[in-house]
């Protein structure tokens, strides 16, 4: 009885991690963003779009290196806030399905963000600015301003969301995709939960101007917060594990005369190889044994064990 478990987990554990997929994938991403901070906005209008590098772990768990770059605006009776904003997380997926047409999942990640916001007034007139080189209360006019990459604002960022995959093919998917990405700073929208202007503004202190610099980290309940709803076309790379070959119709020739087969594949083995490429894989080991417990093989519990080991020895 001990050698049919043994046979049975062994086969069965063999067989699940070949069939595993953890392949690699490069994917496209774009779509809409959505604020929600202390900025009254009656109007926003965002897009973003960016690039995920994917890798599965198992038919149930995969991790995402990810870029997004991200632009919003949004406006009220009095002023406007634009911002611009880049995002590189790690994120770990959850699937709730394993290797099904379509797959819903569920990720949690973390990382940094950069950003550079502006606030106008209703004339057009800058009121404060956070990610420039110079003070935001410093500047006349938007043109004054230089933006370099090196002086936006960095923040941790930890994005939360939920998902839909659909596997065109073996190596097509197309997703839909909704986030939320808690940025650790309220700074995003230049104002704090009372409407009042942060008067930090600055990479460095500065002399000049009273409670300049980065200031402190921001608390959970006061942390801006924006959506990401997006649509993604991810490539796999390498066959999905598990396929079947497609098999070879054979070719009718004239009979020539008799050779002898140099073949040294077993002859009680050829039921077993379905693909008739003279070698057992875990597949057929898997088939021969759910043949066995359905009564529609001649191999017996001491055959099977013997295929293991051919199986090994191959």
């Amino acid at each position: 009885m001990y050698r049919i478990i043994l046979i049975i987990t062994l086969i069965f554990s063999f067989a699940f991690l070949s069939a595993q997929d953890t392949r690699w994938g490069i994917g496209l991403h774009g779509g809409g963003m959505f604020y929600a901070g202390d900025f009254a906005a009656k109007t926003q209008i965002g897009y973003g779009f960016g690039l995920a590098v994917n890798k599965k772990l198992s038919p149930v768990f995969a991790i995402q290196g990810h870029l997004l770059n991200e632009t919003l605006k949004a406006t009220t009776d009095s002023s406007t806030l634009e911002a611009k904003v880049f995002d590189y997380t790690l994120n770990f997926h959850l699937n709730f399905t394993k290797d099904r047409i379509v797959t819903p999942y569920f990720f949690l990640g973390v990382g940094f963000t950069n950003f550079e916001s502006i606030r106008k007034d209703s004339s057009g007139n800058i009121v404060a600015a956070y990610g420039y080189k110079k003070y935001g209360n410093a500047h006349k006019d938007e043109a004054t301003i230089p933006s370099p990459f090196k002086f936006r604002q960095t923040e941790m960022v930890v994005p939360l969301g939920l998902g839909i995959n659909f596997s065109i093919s073996d190596h097509i998917d197309l997703g839909l995709e909704f986030c939320v990405r808690n940025i650790n700073t309220d700074k995003l929208d230049i104002i704090d939960e009372n409407g009042k202007i942060i008067k930090d503004h600055g990479p460095a202190d500065d002399p000049n101007v009273v409670g300049s610099g980065w200031g402190e980290n921001t608390p959970l309940g006061k942390m801006d917060r924006y959506g990401y709803a997006s649509f993604n076309l991810t490539i796999n790379f390498g066959p999905k594990p598990g396929k079947k070959p497609k098999p070879v119709e054979p070719i009718i020739t004239e009979p020539g005369p008799v050779v002898a087969s140099t073949s040294n594949f077993p002859a009680e083995y050829i039921s077993a190889d379905t693909d008739s490429d003279e070698n057992i894989s875990a597949d057929e080991i898997y088939a021969v044994i759910d043949a066995f417990f359905e009564g529609e093989t001649d191999f017996t519990v001491d055959t099977i064990y013997e295929l293991i080991d051919y199986f090994f020895e191959q």
